[in-house]
Order: C-alpha cells, then sequence, then structure tokens
C-alpha cells in the first residue's frame, strides 16, 4: 500500500477518535455538535478519497469517483453555521446566505451527479486513478469558495470585537481554519482541476491539523 494512503487512514481514524470524543462530551451543546459534523464528514471525505485511490475495477472507480467531492462540499455547511455559532453568536445569517447555503448545495450537488457535466471521467492508468473535470468543474469551486469565505469573514468579525480567552480562541480557530481551506483548496481543488491528483491526500492532512486547533480551543472553551 502506498505511503499516500498510509496517511489517509491515520487522518481518517483521528477524525473518528475526536469525533467520538466530542460527541460524548457535548451531547447538548448545539456548537460542539456541529463541529462533531465537521469531523463526522471530513472522516467520510478521507475515507471514500482513500477507496477511489485503491480502486482498481471500473465499478468500483465509478462508486467511489464522485463520493471525495460530495463530502467536501457538504464540509462546508456545518463549518459555516459553526463560525456563527461559536464561542458565540455575533449576528444571524443574512437571509441571502441561508439561500446561497442551501438552494445552492442541492443545486451543486445534482449537478455534480448528472453525468459528465463537472466531471468528465474517472479511470484507472498507470497503476493509479486519475479523473478529469470539465470547465463547468467552476461551479463546485465557486460555491466551496462562497462557503469558506463567510466563515472566515464572520469569524473575523468576532476576532475584532472579542476580547480575553474569546479572542484567543477565535484567533487560533480562524488560522485553523484559513490554513485548512487554503490548502484543500490548492490540493483537492485547483490542482485536480487542471489534472494534478498526486498531492490531494496533503487537503486530509491539513484538516486533521485544523480540527485538531479547533477541537481544542473547545475543550478550552468548556472547561
Amino acid at each position: 500500500m502506498d505511503i499516500r494512503d498510509i496517511i489517509l487512514i491515520i487522518c481518517g481514524l483521528i477524525n473518528f477518535l475526536f469525533c467520538i470524543l466530542l460527541f460524548s462530551r457535548s451531547r447538548t451543546n448545539k456548537t460542539n455538535q456541529l463541529f462533531g459534523f465537521v469531523l463526522l464528514l471530513t472522516m467520510f471525505w478521507i475515507f471514500s478519497m482513500l477507496f477511489f485511490r485503491i480502486s482498481t475495477t471500473e465499478s468500483a472507480i465509478n462508486f467511489f469517483a464522485l463520493l471525495p467531492f460530495l463530502f467536501g462540499l457538504l464540509i462546508a455547511v456545518p463549518l459555516l453555521l459553526f463560525s456563527y455559532a461559536f464561542p458565540f453568536k455575533l449576528e444571524e445569517q443574512p437571509r441571502i446566505l441561508k439561500v446561497i447555503v442551501w438552494v445552492g448545495l442541492i443545486i451543486v450537488v445534482a449537478l455534480l451527479y448528472l453525468p459528465g457535466f463537472i466531471l468528465s471521467s474517472s479511470h484507472y492508468v498507470g497503476g493509479s486513478t486519475v479523473q478529469t473535470a470539465s470547465a463547468r468543474y467552476i461551479i463546485y469551486i465557486a460555491y466551496f469558495t462562497i462557503l469558506g469565505a463567510a466563515s472566515l469573514v464572520e469569524l473575523y468579525k468576532k476576532y475584532q470585537k472579542s476580547a480575553g480567552s474569546n479572542r484567543f480562541q477565535v484567533r487560533w480557530v480562524l488560522v485553523g481554519i484559513a490554513f485548512a481551506l487554503l490548502a484543500g483548496s490548492i490540493f483537492d481543488i485547483l490542482l485536480p482541476f487542471n489534472g494534478n491528483y498526486y498531492y490531494n491526500w496533503l487537503g486530509p492532512v491539513s484538516s486533521v491539523l485544523m480540527n485538531l486547533i479547533i477541537a481544542k480551543m473547545i475543550f478550552v472553551k468548556s472547561e
């Protein structure tokens, strides 16, 4: 097994363990539960990417081809909701943002599963699985970018208006999410858009670092 696949397994298990830990300690805390869903979806994203990477038959490749894109997209939704809730609610989501989030999610997922619309092909070549994205992949990129940017903007507003321990927590959560979104955008969106999937395993690694930082800030808040 490729060392990159082993790293994906480790990253997936780390997310799974932190997900269990968070849900066991925060059964009634909505904010923590939102981040628990981020962890859970991240785990599904990582393992779906792993299964796609190690698939060799056409049926398996076709089954797992779209799942990393689906779970990667879904992660952005609870992450945005979490950014509005942690460590305190500064404002309600604008109505237009709610429409973009939920209506946009339905549209992008539907387009994702429309044969050949966003992903042109998935196949096994030279010992590895590869995918070809169409020019309409930009729709996926745009939706993910809007949700990621909205999360960062909301956290930055909180950072400016908070003080003490809240400011400390928001700063590190902001840094963690910004780092993971930047790495994920480069290694799992932009490079694959140009046909380069060699570094897509680095996205999950950056997400684990983000999740560890946020989990630490959540536990600091609850202490």
